[in-house]
């Protein structure tokens, strides 16, 4: 009973009052249990303990928010400008990753006049080998940076730079994939592109999960794979299909496949746009965190004036006695009792 008590006492003093009166509840819970055990014999005691010390590790101020509704998580996610950045920037390359695998083999026959088997062999080491390597180095290098995830916001900028390179990097090498008119450049062109794509994956997936508050993450994920899915996966065959039989022919086939690769550009515009979000809040902490540390100069500024006048007060009430001698019981100061009165005296 008497380690029920101090339990209880503990937990009173940690227990914040909450608005919906979690804390109270959970007092109340272990009070219930010191009443039981009151009546109970030694070794019932031990199970009440022993029930009582999953509390010890129940911590009051992490509970659970209470879960929002979607139209309330949409609005919270609308105001994640690197989360919508980056959400964008995935649907873009899984929009280029998508029409390559759907179309490469059709364009490498009909518009290079490839040997159907030297198309499928090509495109299967290239599609194999190029995002695994790209997936495996993207991850290193972060992981040689630090990662993208630190209480600052500064790793997250970092790792933000340096997705944009890998993006350039694939855009650049997209541009002799579309112009390209040779199978063995356009298999290395495809080959670096598809690698630098792989490269950014992780990294960005990484970011665009830890920009979200964690209690609405789950549906973050949801929203994210509803925009891949529908501006990734089925958009890239749909339009590129779409443009290549309304032109017709080897032409339309090699302006759909053109027009697939342009869209390279747009993940490069989306990994800026996040960039460049994630370093505006980076600044804005730490104008904060500069305003926090000049309030604390100011405040002890103020309590060092603050010091020094009690200081200066106390020395002038210690002069005035030393002059003019201790206050009576009316209020006046007595000068008989002066020690400087006595000093003259003498």
């Amino acid at each position: 009973k008497k380690y029920l008590k101090e339990r209880i006492s503990e937990q009173q003093a940690e227990a914040h009052i909450t608005e919906n009166g979690r804390d109270i509840v959970t007092v109340g819970k272990l009070a219930a249990d010191l009443n039981n055990a009151a009546s109970e014999d030694d070794g019932e005691d031990v199970a009440t303990r022993s029930r009582l010390g999953s509390y010890n590790s129940f911590d009051l101020d992490n509970e659970e928010p209470p879960p929002h509704t979607a139209r309330e998580a949409l609005s919270e996610l609308l105001h994640c400008p690197v989360y919508l950045w980056l959400t964008f920037a995935l649907a873009g390359l899984y929009w280029v990753v998508t029409g390559i695998q759907f179309w490469i083999t059709k364009y490498m026959i009909q518009v290079l006049d490839t040997d159907e088997q030297q198309a499928a062999y090509g495109f299967a080491f290239t599609s194999l080998t190029g995002p695994t390597a790209g997936v495996f180095f993207g991850g290193y290098v972060i992981d040689k940076l630090g990662g993208y995830k630190d209480e600052s916001g500064e790793a997250t900028v970092t790792t933000l730079r340096v997705c944009c390179l890998f993006s350039v990097g694939a855009t650049v090498f997209a541009i002799p994939s579309a112009l390209t008119m040779n199978f063995w450049v356009l298999m290395c062109s495809v080959w670096v592109m598809l690698f630098f794509g792989g490269a950014l994956l992780p990294a960005v997936t990484g970011v665009c999960v830890s920009s979200v508050p964690p209690d609405i993450r789950s549906f973050s994920s949801s929203v994210s794979m509803f925009i891949y899915n529908l501006l990734g996966y089925a958009a890239a065959p749909l339009l590129v299909g779409l443009i290549s039989s309304s032109v017709g022919g080897k032409d339309g086939l090699r302006f759909g496949f053109q027009i697939n690769q342009v869209f390279a550009g747009v993940a490069v515009i989306m990994v800026l746009g996040a960039y460049f979000a994630a370093k505006g809040e980076l600044i804005k902490h730490k104008q904060m965190l500069d305003d926090e540390e000049f309030d604390d100069e100011i405040g002890k500024a103020a309590q060092d004036r603050i010091a020094e006048y009690r200081k200066l007060e106390d020395g002038e009430k210690a002069a005035s006695a030393l002059f003019l001698g201790p206050r009576s019981s009316n209020g006046t100061h007595s000068s008989a009792n002066s020690p400087l009165r006595t000093s003259n005296s003498r």
